[in-house]
């Protein structure tokens, strides 16, 4: 369990880390790429994923193993801005 909580935390944080993704892409391929990658490690990255303009607001998100929530945040907001988009995470992390 403390490996996949490790695994979980280190996407997560590296994600926050990379602050702009230098490319043209979306919100919804960033939120959908990382979903994808949370699948390679066998977990599941939940939440509600409202468009909102050029902001994608996950609302609600949780990285999830075997049923059980490990890790979670209550919004992670995936703003647009000039082919890039800027990862913001909210309170509760």
């Amino acid at each position: 369990m403390f490996q996949t909580k490790s695994i979980a935390a280190a996407l997560l944080m590296s994600a926050s880390f990379i602050g702009a993704v230098r490319a043209e892409v979306t919100s919804d391929r960033v939120w959908s790429d990382w979903q994808a990658q949370a699948a390679g490690f066998g977990l599941e990255l939940k939440g509600d994923a409202l468009p909102d303009g050029n902001v994608l607001r996950v609302s609600g998100a949780s990285v999830v193993s075997d049923g059980i929530v490990i890790l979670s945040a209550d919004e992670i907001a995936f703003v647009e801005d000039k082919g890039n988009v800027v990862v913001t995470f909210g309170t509760g992390l």
